[in-house]
């Protein structure tokens, strides 16, 4: 390499015919020896020593540096959903040509991490139903050596929730008092869980759900007097704020058990508890 014309220092304790450059580099480097005779001709006598220098050839040690640039965003989602994109908020950077690769980790941002088939800049998250972390990974490729290093980690919290199942199929008389539907199993969530109460008379409970006013227990009891087929169902939300008091905002997600159906076997009209009149 052609040596800088000024700027070199001398190395302390260097004085072998060979140097081990230390680990740690963050700039290019030049290095270069001094060989130095140092001639007293009579050895002793009024002559003084005479030192000569004379200089090899300069070691180049090109630094290959690399930033790992940024990505966004933190995010919180429900099971199956699909996530915003992750995007870059800082391109990678390096002093060779620039290519990436993203890992992922299912037990956080400590890892161990799994490359993924992924090297564009930004990534389109696949849908998930467990918490995931990702990262990418800046590749600087300089004279055939590839350094690398990492962007920060993006945090994908998944709030699960299950509805459990409910129980409470009968059959019965037009008017009278149904039976209580109770759980059977319970429902289950990451944050804190809440419910409500649907219920419809359209036949095979294919559409028309209506909210219960005040209905949010575990269990429901229907009210007597029912005239028509009902359906009946619950629904588990789970509201989850991940990071506490940090920017994520809560999550609030559902999931509906299935029906309890109760069939009214005879719709006939009520008694109106008024006079009878009998034809004369």
């Amino acid at each position: 390499a052609t040596c800088p014309a000024a700027g070199f220092a001398t190395i302390g304790g260097a004085t072998s015919e060979n140097y081990d450059a230390p680990a740690g580099l963050t700039a290019d480097t030049w290095y270069r020896r001094r060989t130095r005779s140092s001639f007293d001709p009579d050895a002793g006598g009024p002559l003084p020593s005479v030192d000569c220098d004379k200089y090899t050839n300069c070691i180049k040690v090109t630094v290959n540096n690399v930033n790992g640039g940024a990505i966004a965003a933190d995010q919180v989602i429900c099971s199956g959903d699909d996530p915003a994109d992750l995007t870059s908020t800082t391109a990678g950077s390096g002093d060779g040509t620039i290519t990436y690769r993203w890992e992922q980790s299912t037990t956080g941002c400590a890892g161990p991490w799994t490359p993924l088939v992924v090297t564009t800049e930004g990534f389109a998250a696949f849908p998930v139903t467990n918490d995931i972390f990702y990262r990418r990974v800046t590749i600087s490729t300089l004279n055939s050596v590839a350094c690398e290093a990492y962007s920060n980690c993006v945090s994908i919290y998944v709030n699960n929730v299950t509805a459990g199942s409910i129980q409470g199929n009968e059959t019965i008389c037009a008017f009278a008092d149904p039976a209580p539907i109770t759980e059977l199993a319970a429902a289950t969530g990451d944050g804190t869980l809440t419910y409500r109460w649907e219920s419809t008379t359209v036949a095979g409970c294919a559409s028309g759900w209506a909210t219960i006013p005040g209905a949010n227990l575990t269990s429901y009891d229907p009210p007597a007097g029912i005239v028509f087929t009902t359906c009946y169902r619950r629904v588990a939300i789970s509201s989850w704020d991940p990071d506490g008091a940090g920017p994520l905002p809560t999550k609030v997600c559902e999931a509906t058990s299935g029906n309890v159906i109760k069939t009214v076997f005879s719709s006939v009209a009520a008694p109106t508890g008024g006079p009878t009149f009998t034809p004369a």
